[in-house]
């Protein structure tokens, strides 16, 4: 019997030591930096807007990256461990030119300062100025009326028309990997004016110049004044944009051309914002009623917690909540918001682990993580499918370790204002084959209608 409870003692000490030791494991530090250099008249300044990169060691992801504010101080959470600190590009100051790199040990729970200055930097010629971005959408007055709008899941671009045969110029950024160049996906639209918008093909994309090419159907580009490129000259700017010679964008531009063999584009329409409006005022006084009872309609599915969001609960929510769509948002444009985020779940091992714990007395926090990222969605009317707006899916981080991909799909509330009933089809990166579905209860469809009744009538 004495053995026994030696060993069920021992057993319990470990499980405590395991849990213990993983807590501590997973308390982020603190890692705060500071530049400064010394300049001509021997005064300490601080170096603003430098960027630097932070790995770790051995490397598990790619780098994060941090900017410096006008105090030249910076400071980000990051998990236990070996980390490189690195600066993005050389920093020109005073005709030389400076860079760091760093390596450190952040230990959980803790501060580590670092501070970057001559005495460790990297010291050489002054860097050549930065070549001129590929293209820049900052259009002189007389071009404003001719800018289009580019959607993808993750983003929201401008563009222009440059032809009558429906080529679109855009920043590469700005597509991302939405899609491979020649597919057409509905996961790439332009938009033309507010009431029309369809589906794109990617014809040529080049990072290092940062130009895209896109095509959509001809009679849609119609609706707009296209602003053709001088590729005549390559000596000259192109005159609708403070960009590189236009050589390189003409480049980008023929190698689209020779991608053209390919199927057209569709020309059906695409879903857009409701040309209904919400007064800024009106809203704003909708949010000072409801202040204390702003928070989205809540439901859940067995892998998701779903949230309903309207104008006046988009208001009232901080900006960062959207991350890189947060421009977009901040607009509060008239629209439902479907928002899908993966739930947190206990793995089954730390289960077991736990409960073995229970029964020898001791009680264990769960640890739990994102079950798997949102992938796509199917929002069904009766039986009808509604197409979304925007589909849009972001990358949401919950701490320094720990992120997951969410769906934010916008829609135009009369498109499920009067469903007989509405179902939310949902399917995760790990089983894009095994949806989770879900019933919207009509309780929720009713306070959507009454959020959306403030808004103006249809123009």
């Amino acid at each position: 019997m004495l053995l026994f409870d030696m060993h069920r003692a021992l057993a319990l000490a470990t499980l405590v030591a395991v849990f213990s030791a993983a807590a501590l494991a997973q308390a982020p530090g603190v890692l705060r930096i500071k530049v400064t250099l010394t300049n001509a008249a021997g005064a300490t300044v601080p170096v603003p807007r430098h960027a630097l990169l932070i790995s770790d060691n051995p490397s598990t992801s790619s780098p994060r990256r941090v900017v410096t504010k006008d105090d030249g101080m910076a400071e980000i959470r990051l998990p236990p461990g070996n980390f490189t600190v690195e600066s993005d590009e050389p920093l020109s100051f005073e005709g030389r030119g400076y860079q760091w790199t760093q390596t450190l040990d952040v230990r959980s729970g803790r501060d580590t300062v670092l501070e970057l200055t001559a005495r460790n930097a990297e010291v050489g010629a002054a860097p050549a100025p930065p070549a001129p971005k590929a293209i820049d959408l900052s259009l002189p007055p007389r071009w404003q009326d001719n800018l289009v709008t580019i959607w993808t899941p993750q983003s929201r671009e401008s563009g222009v028309v440059i032809n009558a045969a429906g080529l679109v110029v855009t920043n590469a950024r700005g597509i991302g990997s939405a899609t491979a160049p020649g597919e057409a996906a509905v996961e790439v639209a332009v938009q033309v004016t507010p009431a029309i918008k369809v589906a794109a093909r990617i014809l040529a994309i080049d990072a290092k110049r940062d130009v895209a090419v896109l095509w959509i159907d001809p009679a849609t580009a119609a609706a707009v004044r296209p602003i053709p490129p001088d590729c005549a000259d390559a000596r000259k700017d192109l005159e609708f944009a403070r960009i590189a010679p236009a050589g390189d964008v003409c480049e980008v531009i023929t190698a689209a051309e020779k991608a053209k063999a390919t199927a057209p584009p569709v020309a059906a329409r695409l879903p857009v914002e409701p040309q209904r409006e919400i007064s800024a005022d009106v809203l704003e006084a909708e949010v000072k009623r409801r202040a204390g009872n702003l928070k989205p309609y809540p439901m859940a599915s067995a892998d998701f917690d779903v949230a309903f969001l309207t104008p006046v609960i988009v208001k009232a929510t901080k900006a960062e909540e959207f991350s890189e769509l947060s421009r977009y948002f901040a607009e509060a444009p008239p629209v439902l918001v479907i928002r899908v985020t993966p739930k947190m779940a206990e793995s089954f091992w730390t289960k077991v682990a736990r409960g073995a714990a229970y029964t020898q007395g001791a009680v264990l926090p769960a640890f739990k993580h994102f079950k798997p990222g949102f992938l796509r969605m199917r929002v069904l009317c009766g039986d009808t499918a509604v197409m979304p707006i925007h589909p849009f899916v972001i990358d949401q981080r919950v701490s320094e370790t720990e992120g997951t991909h969410e769906g934010l799909y916008v829609f135009d509330p009369e498109a499920l204002a009067h469903c007989a009933s509405v179902k939310l089809v949902m399917f995760s990166e790990k089983g894009p084959e095994k949806p989770d579905s879900l019933t919207v209860d009509p309780k929720v469809i009713e306070r959507i209608a009454q959020d959306f009744a403030i808004m103006s009538p249809a123009k």
